[in-house]
């Protein structure tokens, strides 16, 4: 069985090619989304991650069936990237974002009703900006040693505290066209930012197998830090704006 390195897993892995590390094998799930017994939505949010020890705390999945089925769904042997002790933490960092990202994708339904969608996903926004992206950033400031800036938090604040208010207004208006793009902005510009987090984040981690690891956790950290700031100021600005 080929070998396939860690990094162009999590790179290569999406819903049209949905790749997991189980046990230091990549599987393609491609033939597996459908016909898994807990639904597809648990699947596509940890794509492109290694879910060896998630898999491995229900115990349904230690059948013999079970793991004839994943058998069949395994086409390569992952080449694990070491993660020196210093960077453990970035590494939890990039994970995280790219969990974050799979479970906006999951939770995305275009089918869904513009208003039911809206107050939906106005939920999902204030969840990202209250509590996800506070644990983003306190873990970068942890990772670079340079502090969260407070006037930031503050417009953060700001965004979470105005949020319902946009969506509750659209709500009883029951505008549909209005809802539907309200919607599309809220999960475009988390994506955005989500994007570029993983992006970047995947880029220091490929490079850890042959450059000094302290200088490419606390460079791309650094900039990681920089880009979340102005995503803050400039939802804060268009917040105020409308």
């Amino acid at each position: 069985m080929r070998r396939m390195p860690e990094e162009s897993v999590r790179a290569q892995a999406s819903t049209s090619v949905p790749l997991v590390v189980l046990d230091g094998r990549v599987l393609d799930l491609s033939n597996f989304l459908e016909h898994h017994p807990g639904g597809v939505a648990v699947l596509l949010a940890n794509l492109g991650r290694d879910v060896s020890a998630d898999f491995h705390h229900v115990t349904a999945h230690a059948r013999a069936a079970v793991t004839r089925k994943l058998d069949q769904q395994a086409i390569a042997e992952v080449a694990p990237l070491t993660i020196p002790p210093s960077a453990k933490d970035f590494a939890r960092f990039v994970d995280y974002v790219r969990l974050l990202l799979n479970s906006f994708d999951v939770q995305a339904d275009p089918a869904r009703d513009p208003v039911s969608d809206v107050f939906y996903v106005g939920q999902l926004y204030s969840h990202f900006v209250g509590d996800h992206l506070v644990s983003l950033l306190t873990m970068l400031a942890e990772t670079t040693g340079v502090p969260v800036e407070p006037a930031a938090l503050q417009r953060l604040r700001q965004v979470f505290e105005a949020v319902p208010g946009r969506v509750e207004a659209v709500v009883v208006e029951a505008d549909a066209p209005t809802a539907a793009a309200l919607s599309r902005q809220l999960q475009q510009r988390c994506r955005a930012l989500l994007d570029d987090l993983l992006r970047i984040g995947s880029e220091a981690l490929g490079e850890l197998r042959d450059v000094n690891v302290h200088r490419i956790t606390s460079c791309h950290a650094t900039k990681m830090m920089c880009l979340a700031n102005e995503w803050i100021s400039e939802e804060h600005d268009l917040v105020n704006a409308e």
